[in-house]
């Protein structure tokens, strides 16, 4: 008959469950019994694999442990350990569904009752690939008058990891007795795309907390990252990226008395990037001398829009209880956090809120100490948003410097950096099936008129008046849009 369909297609990536999840880990008798007093526990969560069975995830991640503390001979110590978990999360996946997920630890702590037991919470993230699809109509035969439309949509096209490596160093000007605790994150500070490259730039941050002498200092590195990635993308396309401290080596060289700290992170990218497929579909048909009978469907789907990125800075005060001894010496922050709590837009601007938190490690009268600083904040940038997109937020602090303000108040200064991912629902409505009719009655008058109403276009003035689109247009010199109440008249031909 002449009515051609073509399917239309969406494919993206959705968070598919979040859940939290405990993750303990009891000391072995005899290191538990040689810890003193702790000062800091740092843990850092990993997914090792991720499988997609019918309805549920078999997710399976590890913890990685460090802690650092005073020994019961007075002596400043660290112990590393690994703790495996397995998780089975509800979710609407289907057996064989592409899955990927992530496990980051939110909040620590240490418990001793009889033994020493280390805790993380870890928030789990799992993503699926979903794919919206329908058949639309796009061509109709030469014997109906069609209006089209063009379309785009966005569509999940390409996945690639990339692992490169940074490094620094920095002379500490004496004999490092021991690596106590090293923070490492990654930061995505820009994303850009050319004819089948991403480009991918940004910063690795790292402070290494050690002990030298009979003291404890801090060294702070910056190592400025720039990777292009090969991926299927186009001008049109769109990126979205995740950067991940997968492994950190520590070396300690130089000269006796004047040792250098050599940092080497091994950095795990991984982008995901989208198409824009742009497809002209036929939006109403008819005839003028045959009734036709139209089915449509409509055709809803998420689409991912873009990913926004920005940095922050944040000074606030925190204050210790009385019971506490007036601090003397900041010697070193610790597993500092960016915990994003909420995100949302308005007035073309997106708002965050969330909680930095870090581990204080001072000196004060009875010697070492450490205390939990947590600092909530409010922040929001401007963006081209409507304030009906899905936002999903995640962030990093890159640099904090925590300094004394009085005996008992510590301010911390922190620069941020957000990742904001942007989607948006979308709604077609479509023909998926035209039916030709009975041959219908042809309007002969010689005059006809039309009185617009709101909403009207000139295509249903055609409808009205079985006449050509362009006839009546040309008629009457119409523009669009149409004017509720305006008059349309159409003089027809006689044979």
């Amino acid at each position: 008959m002449g009515y051609n369909y073509e399917s239309v297609c969406a494919n993206y990536l959705k968070e598919t469950a979040q859940v939290d999840r405990v993750v303990e880990l009891k000391l072995p008798l005899q290191d538990g019994s040689s810890v003193a007093k702790v000062l800091s526990v740092v843990a850092d969560g990993r997914a090792v694999s991720v499988t997609a069975n019918e309805g549920e995830v078999d997710f399976s991640g590890r913890v990685a442990f460090k802690l650092t503390f005073i020994s019961s001979d007075d002596q400043l110590g660290s112990l590393d350990y690994f703790a495996d978990f397995e998780e089975k999360i509800l979710a609407d996946v289907r057996q064989g569904n592409m899955v990927s997920g992530k496990a980051e630890v939110v909040e620590t702590d240490i418990a001793s009752n009889g033994d020493l037991k280390l805790a993380a919470v870890v928030k789990i993230t799992v993503y699926s690939s979903v794919k919206s699809e329908t058949e639309c109509l796009v061509e109709a035969p030469e014997e109906c008058y069609s209006e089209k439309a063009d379309v785009e949509v966005k569509t999940f096209a390409d996945c690639v990891s990339k692992e490169f490596v940074v490094t620094g160093d920095d002379t500490v000007g004496g004999d490092v007795k021991k690596i106590l605790s090293t923070d490492c994150v990654a930061a995505v500070g820009e994303l850009k795309t050319g004819d089948g490259v991403a480009y991918i730039s940004g910063v690795v941050s790292a402070r290494v907390t050690y002990a030298i002498g009979e003291t404890i200092k801090c060294s702070v590195f910056e190592m400025p990252y720039s990777e292009d990635v090969e991926i299927n993308i186009d001008d049109f396309g769109s990126l979205s990226c995740d950067a991940e401290v997968k492994n950190v080596r520590i070396i300690i060289s130089g000269t006796e008395g004047d040792n250098v700290i050599e940092m080497e992170a091994l950095v795990t990218l991984k982008v995901c990037s989208y198409l824009t497929k742009r497809t002209s579909v036929v939006k109403d048909v008819f005839m003028l001398d045959r009734e036709v009978a139209v089915e449509r469907n409509k055709f809803e789907y998420s689409q991912f829009d873009r990913t926004l990125i920005f940095d922050d800075k944040l000074t606030d005060t925190a204050k210790l209880s009385e019971s506490r001894s007036a601090v003397r010496e900041i010697l070193s922050p610790v597993n500092a956090c960016n915990n994003v709590a909420r995100v949302w837009a308005e007035s073309g601007k997106v708002f965050v809120e969330g909680l930095i938190s870090s581990t204080v490690i001072y000196s004060d009268e009875n010697g070492f100490n450490s205390v939990k600083v947590e600092v909530p904040y409010s922040t929001s940038f401007n963006a081209d948003v409507t304030g009906k997109e899905t936002l999903k937020a995640s962030g990093v602090v890159t640099e904090i410097v925590p300094k004394i303000k009085r005996d008992r108040e510590i301010e911390l200064a922190a620069k941020l950096n957000f990742k904001v991912e942007s989607s948006t629902l979308h709604s077609l409505n479509v023909i998926t099936n035209v039916t030709e009719g009975e041959i219908k009655p042809v309007n002969d008058s010689t005059v006809s008129v039309y009185i617009v109403s709101e909403g009207d276009t000139v295509w249903d003035v055609a409808k009205a008046f079985s006449a050509s689109p362009d006839k009546i247009m040309s008629q009457n010199n119409l523009t669009q849009p149409l004017t509720a109440g305006q008059r349309i008249v159409y003089f027809r031909a006689l044979d």
